[in-house]
């Protein structure tokens, strides 16, 4: 392989991570979008006559739902770019290339994007499980 095919090598799993960025930008990006409606909507439902009803009860089965998917969504994005590493990896010169800037800095930078949807989650199941009470 010569120096340009090395080169557009590189191009290609940077394109690529980008690529999968952007998605998981999109994705996270829905995820608060959404439970951000969700959770003005269950605001404005909250009187002393609505207790129990089901349309409280049904809201936090959406936030679950929706987190879950998107959670989903998440992982294949990661898992996108850690194959996308792996092919370059296989590259002669690119054994040892690093998946970011720093391998366990980049792995840092997840945390927010796996636990968002985990803790709207957890907050959805708790406000139905006290949506009768």
């Amino acid at each position: 392989m010569n120096g340009r095919e090395k080169v557009d090598e590189k191009d290609k799993f940077e394109e690529r991570a980008r690529f999968e960025h952007q998605l998981l930008n999109t994705r996270v990006t829905w995820l608060l979008s959404s439970q951000t409606i969700l959770f003005a909507a269950y605001g404005l439902s909250i009187s002393e006559y609505d207790k129990g009803t089901l349309f409280r009860e049904v809201i936090p089965l959406v936030g679950i739902v929706l987190s879950g998917i998107i959670l989903i969504g998440i992982v294949a994005a990661f898992l996108a770019k850690i194959i996308a590493w792996e092919d370059l990896k296989r590259i002669k010169g690119y054994e040892n290339e690093p998946i970011g800037v720093r391998t366990w800095i980049t792995c840092l930078g997840y945390i927010p994007d796996f636990f968002i949807p985990i803790v709207f989650a957890l907050a959805w199941s708790y406000l139905l499980c006290h949506s009768t009470a």
